[in-house]
């Protein structure tokens, strides 16, 4: 084991995903260091979200291997699993009628068991996750009646209740608008920061990626293209190579940005 993979709280070897017929990824073996966030990006097909699942043990492998804490993935008990690791998919389903305190105690059912009566140790893990998120004002609030980033707010606290310390997101910011989305972000950042917690996040918004992670890696065809501190891989070359598209590099505000070059 290499320097890169005993630091990784997770990483994938010789990863082969198959949907179908068709071989998504073919042999990818990737790290991610604990205690950093890394931003999946790249075209739409690409793989991003295929990993992503991968890694958080939604689809099984054809081949290859995902190891969490240095342990084969697949040598968990799936509650085990949700101790460890928490996954949110790209826009989760409501349940109706679910207060926000509801949802949140739900990340403890990896350790009571469904419909078991919470513990001590389990209160107070929702009320740290409610807190750290900013919800008091909000946990007796139904779900549908919540605007679209603090529902955002009430699942990631769900998955903060897990007490796992590495955490999944496939698309947290999808349908909200740029007040919310930089609220979803913020937040994500802050308590990775605070909790120490390796992120890993697919995201569309090249610019956000860059300003809310330690590392972009960029994908292709179910393989990785590029990896790197955003300052590498905001440049037109690198991202032009794997969007196929016209990039510009702008200064605003002394911040850095990357946009397509429009045609006239």
């Amino acid at each position: 084991m290499n320097e890169v993979q005993a630091a990784a709280a997770l990483r994938a070897e010789n990863l082969s995903v198959r949907l179908g017929v068709r071989t998504v990824l073919d042999g990818l073996s990737v790290a991610f260091e604990a205690g950093r966030i890394t931003a999946l990006c790249g075209p739409n097909g690409c793989g991003k979200s295929t990993l992503l699942r991968s890694l958080g043990g939604l689809l099984k492998p054809a081949g290859g291997e995902v190891w969490l804490d240095g342990r084969p993935l697949g040598g968990f008990a799936p509650r085990e699993r949700a101790r460890r690791l928490a996954m949110l998919a790209q826009n989760p389903l409501v349940p109706e009628g679910m207060l926000v305190e509801e949802l949140v105690a739900t990340g403890r059912y990896c350790y009571t068991g469904i419909g078991a009566r919470p513990g001590p140790e389990d209160r107070a893990a929702i009320e740290r996750a409610i807190e750290r998120t900013q919800l008091q004002a909000l946990r007796k609030r139904d779900l549908v009646h919540l605007s679209g980033g603090e529902r955002q707010r009430a699942f990631i606290a769900m998955a903060l209740a897990q007490g796992g310390r590495v955490l999944l997101l496939d698309e947290p910011t999808t349908f909200l608008d740029i007040h919310h989305q930089v609220e979803v972000l913020t937040l994500i950042r802050d308590l990775a920061r605070e909790m120490s917690l390796t992120v890993v996040w697919v995201l569309h918004d090249l610019n956000q990626a860059a300003f809310f992670s330690d590392e972009i890696m960029l994908m292709k065809d179910g393989r990785i293209r590029a990896r790197g501190a955003p300052e590498t891989i905001m440049q037109p070359d690198v991202l032009e190579a794997v969007f196929e598209t016209p990039m510009r590099r702008l200064t605003v505000d002394g911040e850095a940005i990357c946009l397509p070059r429009m045609a006239p």
